[in-house]
């Protein structure tokens, strides 16, 4: 495994700063963004984890509509997949936090997008 998977590398996605490390478990390749909180937006993701016990340990995890503005953010075509299968496992989402977080992002219009549903083929 190259060094740069085990000690993270400063990397950017929509303008967002985060550090982004590689696991490998059964040779499979799992990423991990960790985004640094340096706005209010990363604030308020802070104060919105969720606690969750895996296998023992406490893992502190994104809200869904939280991971929905990071992807909407990013606009990165796997990303917009993303958000339609958050949608569609989570169900009902808080859609006036994510607006209000939109419209200060300036991602308004990729959000009424989203919500929409998936582009039909």
């Amino acid at each position: 495994m190259p060094d740069a998977y085990k000690a993270g590398w400063v990397d950017q996605v929509g303008g967002m700063s985060l550090v982004r490390f590689r696991l490998f478990l059964d040779d499979n390749g799992i990423d991990i963004d960790v985004f640094l909180a340096d706005s209010p937006f990363h604030r308020s993701i802070l104060d919105r984890r969720r606690r969750e016990d895996v296998d023992g340990a406490t893992l502190y995890l994104v809200s869904p509509e939280d991971l929905v503005l990071l992807k909407l953010v990013a606009g990165r075509p796997r990303d917009i997949a993303g958000i339609h299968e958050v949608l569609f496992v989570q169900g009902d989402l808080d859609a006036e936090y994510m607006r209000i977080w939109a419209e200060r992002l300036g991602i308004a219009d990729r959000l009424t997008d989203a919500l929409a549903g998936p582009p039909s083929i």
